[in-house]
């Protein structure tokens, strides 16, 4: 009984880390959310984020950073964020499921009410 105690809490502590980094690159995400999850036919709409490729992303918060991508908020959104959280940006975004319907035109009054929030509440807190 007492080795499969030590295993379990051996266990626990390995899966820490994982599960840390998990929370930080949803809190992350939740931020990026606010904008990047307009509905359906918004002007202007920023880019949907979900599936994006890690490595596009990861170049593209690094211009806004670098002031070498025209923006209006998101250099300074970029300059706050460390290239370790880029990174995790880049991949939970890459792994986060890209909406069927994404940016389609509304039909009958339903517009779509933000796929990658909802991404975000289904993830286990």
């Amino acid at each position: 009984m007492h080795a499969a105690a030590w295993l379990l809490a051996a266990t626990a502590l390995l899966a820490a880390p994982v599960w840390a980094a998990d929370t930080a690159a949803r809190d992350l995400a939740a931020t990026c959310a606010a904008c990047h999850s307009a509905p359906a036919g918004t002007p202007d709409a920023p880019p949907l984020l979900a599936g994006m490729p890690a490595p596009a992303m990861q170049a593209a918060l690094t211009a806004f950073a670098r002031r070498e991508r025209p923006a209006t908020v998101m250099h300074h959104i970029a300059a706050g964020l460390t290239s370790a959280q880029i990174a995790l940006l880049a991949q939970w975004f890459e792994s986060a499921p890209k909406p069927a319907a994404a940016r389609q035109a509304p039909q009958g009054g339903q517009e779509n009410s933000g796929a990658v929030l909802r991404f975000l509440e289904s993830q286990p807190r």
